[in-house]
């Protein structure tokens, strides 16, 4: 049974479950004998995101008589978890025992998959914690989902609980759950834990992938561990395993915040050399690089590069860009840098005015520009701490 072909088109219009029990008249008299069938709309209106009209046809055939188990509303509970409806996804597992159905692990897993998806942390540990008070066992996807809400819930040794937790209750963990706890680290900052988490994964036998060294490379980069960095990055063309771009970005970062600007620069031509495009992140930090290498030229080259590959200028390229101009004596530039920063409708910072002061006070200290520059920046300091002050 297709959508919306095979079904009359004004079930997706419909308002009501009596509307939806008339354009399925034929179906829920099947349905009565075999409510089975049932699942199959309901899991084509989860895939198309349409979890009202799903819960449409749920109370349509409460309304018949067809018998609606826990099948049916794991599919309509999903389907909340899909649109990013946390709320209604919840709410609907706390309907189910009301009518005599109940949850089972699946029901749970995607409640806390929804609550996961929106940041809900404590939500979703908390829907973990319940399983076994009402004898519902948990599995890795329950687990896994409340991992990655304490990824993004930047709740990293939450996490790492979360994989001990899994082993005690004879779960095995797989490459999920640690990307998911690796991931969790890296963005609490705790690096060291990253980085033996991936060790733990080889030990389990398991294969770190892509992003399983993306998290971790970013974890060095926060850590400023720039030679561990580069250290895996050279272990995943050992394995086999294709960096990408956030590998690249996370070694290319890591370089420059420790000045070797060379380094940066050389990988930064590896990435284009691999085919990737490069973004916004990996750009930036190559001109940081440059204005750190004290090389102007190249980070002008560079920015003028995002233009032609059509990757979007921020603040931070043009800071980095107008320091390099600054540290150069390149006052000139520096001052066009700050004016095209506005045609692009990107508002300069005090550090964009700092470098653009900087250069312009080396070769004309005092000139009116001099002093009209210095008023702008008097302006925008400001109006930042009026802005931290209300």
């Amino acid at each position: 049974m297709d959508l919306p072909s095979a079904l009359p088109r004004q079930l997706l219009g419909s308002s009501s479950a009596e509307e939806v029990g008339r354009c399925l008249a034929k179906e829920l008299e099947t349905w009565r004998a075999r409510p089975k069938l049932a699942t199959v709309l309901l899991t084509q209106l989860s895939r198309r995101k349409l979890p009202s009209v799903a819960e449409l046809v749920l109370q349509a055939m409460r309304g018949s008589q067809v018998e609606v188990n826990v099948f049916h509303y794991n599919t309509l509970v999903s389907a909340w978890e899909k649109t990013g409806r946390w709320e209604r996804a919840v709410e609907l597992l706390r309907e189910m025992p009301d009518l005599r159905v109940m949850p089972d692990t699946f029901s749970f897993s995607a409640a806390i998959s929804a609550c996961s998806a929106c940041g809900l942390w404590q939500r979703a540990l908390g829907l973990l914690w319940e399983m076994p008070e009402v004898r519902v066992l948990a599995d890795e996807f329950s687990f896994n989902a409340a991992i990655t809400g304490c990824e993004k819930g930047y709740q990293g040794q939450l996490a790492v609980q979360m994989l001990s937790q899994m082993s005690e209750v004879s779960l095995r963990p797989d490459a999920i759950s640690y990307n998911a706890a690796v991931s969790a680290c890296e963005k609490s900052g705790l690096w060291p834990t990253a980085i033996s988490l991936l060790r733990q994964m080889v030990c389990e036998g398991l294969v770190p992938d892509v992003f399983s060294y993306s998290a971790a490379m970013s974890a060095c980069e926060k850590g400023n561990n720039w030679q561990l960095a580069i250290g895996l990055l050279e272990e995943m063309s050992d394995r086999k395993v294709s960096p990408n771009i956030i590998s690249y970005s996370a070694a290319i970062s890591s370089c420059e915040k420790a000045d070797c600007w060379e380094r940066s620069l050389e990988l930064f031509s590896a990435l284009c050399a691999a085919g990737l495009s490069p973004d916004t992140i990996s750009c930036s930090a190559a001109i940081s690089a440059c204005d750190k290498g004290r090389q102007w030229q190249l980070a002008l080259e560079l920015l003028r590069q995002m233009t032609s590959l059509k990757v979007r200028q921020n603040e931070i390229s043009f800071n980095s860009a107008i320091s390099a101009c600054e540290k150069g004596g390149q006052w000139q530039l520096a001052l066009d840098l700050l004016s095209n920063m506005s045609d692009l409708s990107l508002r300069p910072t005090v550090v964009s005015y700092c470098g653009a002061i900087g250069a312009h006070e080396r070769a004309c200290k005092g000139t009116p520009s001099l002093m009209s520059l210095m008023g702008k920046m008097q302006e925008l300091l400001l109006v930042t701490l009026a802005l931290r002050a209300g």
